[in-house]
């Protein structure tokens, strides 16, 4: 579903899903992670598997973006279990930037209530391994 020729900039990465598997996969990968532990260990992959594709940046996400070249269409977001898509939309929401993420149950709910805050295009995939959806998120504006 994402285009190899992007650059993919994952927001709390955790232990690499899905920002690790895409990385291995050959995407130009950053896993955002403000937890040290876990950019340890994120770092400890990117050497043990020699993945000069993947940067592990270990800080907040809001400090990231705001170094972040705002309209850089070549740039997609993932998260998995981060924050609920208004929290999102407020991290990356001027980006122009599209969004993959991979969402729970709950996620009719998150859309509705981002758009009482957002205006946004976005299609819904079932999970092919749960109960949840992959959610694309694309023409994003306040």
């Amino acid at each position: 579903m994402i285009p190899n020729d992007v650059r993919i900039v994952d927001l709390g990465s955790g232990a690499g899903f899905p920002s690790a598997v895409m990385a291995i996969l050959g995407w130009d990968v950053t896993a955002i992670e403000s937890i040290g532990k876990k950019a340890k260990f994120l770092s400890a992959l990117k050497s043990e598997l020699d993945l000069p594709n993947f940067t592990v940046y270990h800080g907040r996400v809001e400090d990231y973006m705001k170094k972040f070249k705002r309209n850089d269409l070549s740039v997609v977001f993932t998260a998995r279990a981060f924050a609920s898509l208004t929290k999102i939309l407020d991290y990356v929401g001027r980006t122009k930037s599209r969004l993959f993420l991979l969402k729970g149950r709950e996620v009719e709910t998150e859309i509705a209530d981002a758009q009482t805050k957002y205006n946004f295009d976005y299609k819904l995939i079932p999970s092919k391994t749960g109960d949840g959806y992959i959610v694309i998120v694309e023409n994003i504006q306040k």
